[in-house]
């Protein structure tokens, strides 16, 4: 992901940038955005671009400085021209309307189905059947695969690089599921024996595929053969990648 990194983001007239040690805020005429960053990864601004740097070569920081210049791209493009996903309903007699900001879903049941905005959603209703949602903030593959080596690299300290490898592997299904993932990628994921392998296979990825619609909190794994999965000892608590659900994780099946 460093041929990512090493692109410099336009920064508009229009959007106004803070760079704090651990914190990018953006400023635009859509609102604002916030994204947390390694103290290892540097962001200047220069000449109205955005210029993100990492200290070595070593896989870690590679990963995080294709992620980092993608978030950060994300959020500049967020708070100017957004981010939009039109759906489109289809069945007999469904429908949707607007009530207010939020979204109210007529799909055959005896009631109809009422959907909150979330902070910074939009919905447009410009047909009973066409939903258009609108945003500012986007998420994408490249968070996973960054977390994924991290998950790897931390396998690999507890365990040694060859065991860590083997029970990072089970962990491959889960993190990919819902993506637009070759089955051939898949595979060899699914193979890795060591993180430069792994380095490899997740620099194959497309960074700013979004995250798939309505698999967040899905089960994940094999039905009815769930079984705990190995993990470093405080994996669920590091900072660096935020609050995580342990049950999202432990109470899967492994792949």
């Amino acid at each position: 992901m460093s041929r990512i990194g090493k692109k410099p983001i336009p920064v508009p007239d229009s959007v106004s940038v803070t760079i704090e040690p651990e914190i990018v805020r953006v400023a635009g005429p859509r609102g604002n955005l916030e994204e947390r960053k390694s103290r290892a990864i540097e962001v200047t601004q220069e000449d109205g671009q955005l210029i993100v740097k990492r200290p070595t070569d070593r896989a870690e920081h590679r990963a995080l400085h294709g992620l980092t210049r993608t978030l950060i791209a994300n959020m500049v493009e967020g708070v100017t021209t957004g981010f939009t996903k039109t759906l489109e309903i289809q069945g007999v007699g469904y429908r949707a309307q607007l009530k207010g900001r939020d979204l109210e879903l007529a799909l055959g049941y005896s009631h109809p189905v009422p959907i909150k905005a979330p902070e910074g959603i939009e919905f447009e209703v410009p047909q009973p059947t066409r939903v258009i949602v609108k945003g500012s903030s986007k998420q994408a593959v490249g968070q996973v695969a960054a977390v994924m080596r991290r998950h790897a690299a931390l396998m690999a300290a507890w365990a040694g690089e060859d065991k860590g490898a083997r029970e990072f592997r089970k962990h491959v299904s889960w993190y990919l599921k819902g993506f637009a993932v070759g089955g051939e990628t898949r595979h060899a994921l699914a193979l890795v024996s060591s993180l430069a392998e792994l380095d490899d296979l997740l620099a194959t990825l497309d960074p700013d595929e979004p995250f798939p619609e309505g698999s967040v909190g899905a089960p994940r794994g094999r039905l009815g053969s769930p079984r705990r999965v190995v993990l470093p000892e405080g994996w669920l608590d590091d900072r660096r990648w935020g609050a995580l659900d342990a049950s999202a994780e432990l109470a899967v099946s492994g792949g």
